[in-house]
């Protein structure tokens, strides 16, 4: 079974001012919002300003029902 939501812990980039993905690699993608949140958290402690954003996939036309 796919997992069709997604947790993204974003940062925010002073120089842009704008929300961009805090990781380039996608390690800051979560299947729970429990484990982003630990993760944000821990970010935050290191003085990061972050966020949660959830993802979620609405249609897919690859996929069997």
């Amino acid at each position: 079974m796919a997992i069709d939501t997604w947790f993204n812990v974003q940062k925010y980039d002073d120089y842009l001012q704008d929300w961009i993905p805090r990781s380039d690699d996608g390690s800051d993608w979560y299947s729970t919002l429990d484990s982003a949140k630990f993760f944000c958290n821990q970010y935050k402690l290191d003085s990061e300003r972050v966020r949660i954003v959830k993802e979620e996939v609405v249609y897919d036309p690859n996929r069997s029902t």
